[in-house]
């Protein structure tokens, strides 16, 4: 059974829609890698404009805080999402220090640009 341009049209919006458990899912054949990586660069586009406005309101916390170092801040973050567990504590310690890193770049940047 070949899923056609509707087929696969249908399986992207269930994918984008995140309804990967409804029972839609199991009446349609499974994805094509195309379809596969066609989902994952469009989760790959919100993680990035997440990302960016994450690094927005952190910029903007620079003007309400005493300095742009906050170990404190940093941990309690970590720790909140580890025990979410909804990904594994180590990726989450690797991770956040590099979100953490770059924006308190681009604070200390916007910071000398304003002055």
């Amino acid at each position: 059974m070949k899923l056609g341009r509707l087929g696969r049209t249908l399986w992207i919006m269930l994918c984008s829609v995140n309804r990967m458990n409804s029972l839609a899912f199991f009446f349609l054949k499974p994805p094509t890698k195309h379809v596969l990586r066609f989902s994952i660069d469009r989760i790959d586009d919100q993680i990035v404009l997440l990302l960016r406005k994450r690094i927005e309101l952190a910029k903007r916390t620079r003007h309400v805080k005493d300095t742009i170092e906050d170990p404190v801040r940093e941990r309690q973050i970590v720790t909140r999402l580890s025990q979410k567990k909804m990904l594994r504590n180590e990726f989450l310690q690797q991770l956040y220090p590099v979100i953490f890193n770059e924006t308190k770049y681009l604070q200390t940047r916007s910071a000398i640009e304003e002055a």
